[in-house]
């Protein structure tokens, strides 16, 4: 609560001639709708359900609260064309209540962004920790390779911008960009396999080139990680007509983190992180906006080598059969822990689950300033049948955004998707924007 009080307070000190802050206040209710059906989390909940209270996790659905105030500071009249920028957000989260702790609220402030750049002629530099995207795509973006935000999300989330020293040059066509990251961490030892994670912690050198050739877009990428090593990317956009735009992505990555199966005791199968060579993640995707209209349709469909493969998830089932059959064979505590331990595989983070993915959005404006939209998603597992479909309703005026959004995961029985731990999920939110 201290922090939240200090960025407050912070607020009321910064605004000064030649200077601009921005504020928001923003609001998020998410209810979670366990999965008791088939998977680890209903496997364990049957075997042992004083486990997993103990454990702190949800037996049943699960609600969620949280409140963040945003404020973003501007000053652009500093010596040599500098600009400085400030970003920071305070907290304030409801954990639901476990077995060991009741229900209580979480204060925590953040600094976002804290970047200092300046720019002569052609060239430009930034240095401090700023939010930096490169890629194309919408629900899958695998060439970010400075910021790897977590795609699809079910509510709005501020992002938190990466360590970085940054050096660009531009023309009218053309643009490249060589971005240290993280560079206070150049001398520490390779991190640990975090799959489906974006490595923050990872010093790495990345490049990026840029060029506009009429209607289309090409971009270039090289990145070199202490812990993934190398990676080269490639992606462009075209855009054909006032209503359709084509774009791919390519990257080859020399090392990457993921799900290990470990054989123990007969059924004692468990999962833990380790490194894989080389994997390959493309994408493919279609924009089409009829002129005049006021609905869009977005198709995707992507390539992520970075998931287990058919033979990892193969594995996995055959431990959750094993389990179910071994009822009375060991204490059901231990049949539980095993369950449990099923659930590593199931977090991919900003990854995908299976390799082979494929996406269908469509949204609607609508209004006299289109300040509402609609939207709907699926995305689809050609594998085993797996699909996750949400729907969005959106309102935006001039100062306050409402909106709320809704998820069903789903699938036969050997869809990953019907066995995570979460069935469903209904989140609201609301933000204004204020100075």
């Amino acid at each position: 609560m201290r922090s939240a009080l200090l960025l407050l307070g912070l607020g009321c000190v910064l605004p000064a001639p030649a200077q601009t802050l921005k504020s928001s206040w923003s609001s998020q209710w998410q209810e979670q709708t366990a999965n008791l059906q088939q998977g680890p989390l209903a496997q364990a909940t049957r075997l042992a359900p004083a486990l997993l209270q103990a454990a702190g996790l949800p037996r049943t659905d699960s609600s969620q609260a949280s409140h963040e105030l945003t404020l973003r500071h501007e000053r652009s009249d500093l010596p040599g064309q500098s600009q400085l920028l400030i970003a920071a957000t305070g907290r304030l989260t409801r954990q639901p209540a476990s077995r060991t702790q009741p229900e209580r609220w979480q204060a925590r402030a953040q600094l976002q962004e804290a970047a200092l750049s300046a720019s002569h002629e052609n060239w430009s530099w930034t240095a401090g920790r700023k939010v930096l995207s490169w890629d194309v795509g919408w629900g899958f973006r695998p060439n970010d390779m400075v910021q790897q935000e977590r795609r699809r999300g079910l509510l709005p989330s501020t992002l938190r911008g990466q360590t970085l020293l940054m050096l660009e040059h531009f023309d009218a066509d053309q643009a490249w960009s060589l971005v240290a990251v993280n560079p206070q961490r150049l001398g520490e030892a390779a991190g640990t396999p975090e799959p489906g994670q974006s490595l923050d912690r990872e010093a790495a050198l990345a490049l990026r080139w840029y060029r506009r050739q009429g209607s289309q877009d090409v971009y270039t990428y090289a990145r070199l990680g202490r812990s993934e090593r190398a990676s080269l990317g490639l992606a462009a956009q075209s855009v054909i007509g006032e209503s359709l735009s084509l774009y791919g992505s390519l990257r080859w990555r020399q090392r990457h983190a993921a799900w290990e199966s470990v054989l123990g005791e007969p059924t004692g199968l468990r999962w833990q992180p380790a490194w894989r060579q080389d994997a390959l993640q493309a994408l493919l995707g279609a924009q089409w906006t009829p002129e005049g209209s006021a609905h869009s349709w977005i198709l995707e469909a992507w390539h992520d080598g970075t998931a287990n493969g058919d033979a990892d998830w193969q594995r996995w089932q055959g431990m959750l059969e094993t389990l179910g059959g071994a009822s009375g064979a060991q204490p059901p505590q231990r049949l539980a822990q095993l369950a449990l331990q099923q659930l590593a595989p199931l977090q991919r983070g900003s990854g995908s689950l299976q390799r082979r993915n494929l996406l269908l959005r469509w949204s609607w404006q609508t209004g006299e300033l289109r300040e509402w939209q609609l939207s709907a998603d699926l995305l689809h597992h050609p594998a085993d049948g797996g699909h996750s479909l949400g729907l969005g309703l959106q309102w935006q005026g001039q100062r306050w955004q409402l909106g709320g959004a809704w998820r069903r995961l789903g699938g036969g029985q050997a869809a990953l998707l019907a066995h995570m731990p979460q069935r469903g999920s209904l989140g609201l939110w609301a933000q204004a924007d204020f100075l």
